[in-house]
């Protein structure tokens, strides 16, 4: 057999699925970037079944090949587009953990774990999905644990879906919905999977329990900025934010902004108020018709305030922070509105200067953090 003939057969006898075959990264890339990276491993690969053969045998391997390997294709291009492509604990069975059946929605099956945990106004179970009898891996099932509070959920669904309608960079920062489902009268969402640590349980762990270390604190505070400058752009206010309700990956420095369920569109014009304002951490305008960027700039101002060890009742920052930064957070938290920045984009900018300004170029720190 042809030598590059024989290396593709081998790596589509050795596929389970297309992620086997087509390759997946460690961090969740935006759908368009996806859709292109497998399009362009599936052409490498296409480059030798396709060809013509001298050998009538390699002919009738190479069609062969073909035909798997645009299966493959097909169903990595199926995946991206559901949001369901290298799901954790993706290939193989269902875990006996997840055996009992939590509802059905046509080829997709889901199932029910354990709880996770529990909100105010919802519940989060693990979950594992299943397309036409494959199991595709884990995912989150957040439901309403009432009637009432599915206003909540479905928020947060809807909010999410416009969010992600563009493949902007910033949409990995956001959770990714799957499906929405109803049970007992309670609204429910299927999400992909984090695996991180919220704020409050980077403060918990023993070494931070002062405070992070500012440089480490930095990169959480440009992420949260970057994808809030851009929900501001359609108009969104989250109104919550909160060291509860920004989640860190340590190892991809990735910084994902949760809990979307009390959030507010353009609530100037539309009169539209965030549900569920959070004591301390939500502007005092949050809840009303006057909230903006402005309520949530005061909310990441008062979030990472506290995570360097500062109060967020009294806005004191201790000493150790360099006092430009300092300074930086503390405009954020000024409690009138019209004292307060309005434009994240902006404060990213002038955080970006800052970094460089204060530590030079940039350089990756480890985040000591035990497993999720």
């Amino acid at each position: 057999m042809d030598q590059e003939l024989e290396r593709v057969a081998g790596l589509l006898r050795d596929a389970r699925d297309p992620e086997d075959l087509l390759g997946a990264e460690p961090v969740l890339l935006p759908r368009g970037v996806q859709l292109g990276k497998r399009k362009s491993a599936y052409e490498a690969l296409k480059a030798v079944t396709s060809l013509l053969y001298q050998s009538p045998d390699d002919n009738d391997i190479a069609r062969d090949l073909d035909r798997r390997l645009e299966e493959f294709y097909l169903q990595a291009k199926n995946r991206i587009e559901i949001g369901a492509y290298n799901l954790q604990g993706r290939g193989g069975t269902i875990p006996p953990g997840y055996r009992a059946r939590f509802f059905d929605a046509g080829v997709r099956r889901y199932y029910i774990g354990a709880r996770r945990r529990e909100g105010g106004e919802t519940t989060l179970y693990d979950g594992y999905l299943e397309i036409d009898g494959v199991a595709l891996g884990e995912v989150i099932l957040k439901v309403a644990k009432t009637p009432e509070t599915s206003a909540f959920v479905e928020r947060e669904a809807n909010v999410l879906g416009m969010l992600r309608k563009e493949d902007y960079r910033e949409t990995s920062y956001l959770p990714w919905p799957l499906d929405r489902f109803e049970t007992g009268g309670r609204m429910g969402i299927v999400m992909r999977r984090i695996d991180g640590f919220n704020l409050e349980e980077v403060r918990e762990h023993p070494p931070y329990r002062n405070g992070l270390d500012a440089r480490d604190m930095v990169w959480m505070l440009s992420r949260t900025l970057a994808v809030m400058g851009m929900a501001h752009q359609y108009g969104v206010v989250h109104g919550r934010i909160c060291p509860e309700h920004v989640v860190i990956e340590p190892a991809t420095h990735r910084g994902i902004v949760v809990g979307w369920g009390g959030s507010a569109i353009a609530p100037v014009r539309t009169g539209q108020c965030v549900l569920g304002a959070i004591d301390t951490f939500s502007a005092p305008e949050a809840a009303g018709s006057t909230a903006g960027p402005w309520s949530d700039i005061y909310s990441i101002g008062k979030t990472y305030l506290w995570l360097v060890g500062g109060d967020p009742k009294t806005n004191e920052i201790p000493p150790r922070v360099e006092p430009r930064l300092a300074s930086f957070l503390r405009g954020m938290v000024n409690e009138d509105s019209y004292h307060r920045p309005d434009d994240c984009w902006q404060l990213f900018e002038t955080l970006e200067r800052m970094k460089t300004e204060l530590w030079g170029e940039k350089k990756w720190r480890n985040l000591e953090m035990p497993s999720p």
